[in-house]
């Protein structure tokens, strides 16, 4: 059996956009300095284990379908990280300075992370088990709907 590990990372002024992703592990960061900021499109990242998908310094990710065992969402420095649809056993976020973290559908058993300085995360679908995530310093950690 052959194994799969997905990386990408992309930085500066670089736009990529990427179909459907079928894999182990996923490794995939956007990373700017404000401007110009990298985007990172994807239509699907389905893992057989674990995600982890980082975007800070203004960069935009964008996933339409992530499906993983585990995911780890990291969102800094005005980013964006936006999944239209998630999967997941467990999700751990981490929103930072002026992040905007959002995970817009579907179904998560636990969710832990911490929402912080002036940021803001969401998930718009269900928490099978647990809600774990701490909103501080002037942040919003909204469950139910993404505004």
């Amino acid at each position: 059996m052959t194994t799969y590990n997905y990386e990408k990372h992309i930085e500066g002024g670089t736009t990529f956009n990427e179909g459907d992703v079928d894999c182990d592990r996923a490794d995939i960061s956007a990373t700017g300095s404000f401007i110009p900021a990298p985007t990172y499109t994807a239509r699907t990242i389905k893992c057989a284990k674990d995600a982890t998908v980082w975007s800070s310094g203004s960069a935009t990710v964008v996933i339409d379908n992530l499906i993983a065992d585990t995911a780890v969402l990291t969102c800094k420095d005005s980013a964006t990280l936006r999944i239209k649809s998630i999967t997941a056993r467990i999700v751990t976020i981490e929103a930072e300075a002026s992040a905007n973290l959002r995970m817009e559908a579907g179904e998560i058993e636990i969710v832990a992370g911490t929402v912080k300085k002036s940021s803001y995360a969401c998930f718009a679908g269900k928490i099978a088990q647990q809600d774990n995530v701490d909103a501080e310093t002037a942040s919003t950690w909204s469950v139910g709907r993404c505004l």
